[in-house]
């Protein structure tokens, strides 16, 4: 992003969180298009990308004002909103409902050491699992037969996993 985007960036951001509505849109304006792109690659699916763009903003503008950006790092931090909303979408039942905890309450990293300490203190399994959800965007059919379970069986471990109750597996 050039350094003059940056700067709309910033001060867009800064007049969203004093909650000028107008301020949604120059936001909007100066990210969406590249954040679009992100969510197309990791949905694969233009209508869930639009649906994942949708809640990025919706969440910006209802956390307005708890939202903070390190300098220089604000479309970063919109981005990984945009990530978790599209993980969020990607990881529902079939019913709607998110089965993972809701990513957006998952610790991150700089927020204390637990989480890092937790995935450190994970089986190799659990953390290759993790990664294969979380950062390389599997599915959990995909998953399934990667790790010889059913996606079912995929999405509970996931969200056993995420929500701090890991245990040992059951098969």
């Amino acid at each position: 992003m050039p350094a003059t985007n940056e700067v709309q960036l910033r001060e867009a951001l800064s007049a969203l969180a004093a909650g000028q509505p107008e301020a949604l849109r120059r936001v909007y304006d100066l990210t969406s298009a590249r954040l679009y792109g992100k969510l197309l690659k990791l949905l694969d699916d233009p209508a869930l990308a639009s649906l994942a763009l949708k809640r990025t903003y919706l969440c910006l503008w209802r956390n307005r004002s708890a939202i903070t950006y390190a300098p220089g790092e604000e479309f970063q931090n919109i981005a990984a909103l945009a990530h978790r909303t599209a993980l969020e979408i990607r990881f529902r039942k079939a019913d709607g409902e998110v089965e993972t905890a809701r990513i957006a309450d998952l610790p991150r990293p700089g927020h204390g050491s637990s989480a890092q300490a937790r995935l450190h203190s994970m089986d190799e399994r659990d953390r290759a699992m993790l990664l294969a959800a979380y950062l390389q965007f599997e599915t959990p059919e995909v998953m399934a037969k990667q790790f010889g379970m059913t996606p079912e069986d995929v999405r509970a471990r996931l969200a056993a996993l995420t929500s701090g109750q890991g245990g040992e597996h059951d098969g």
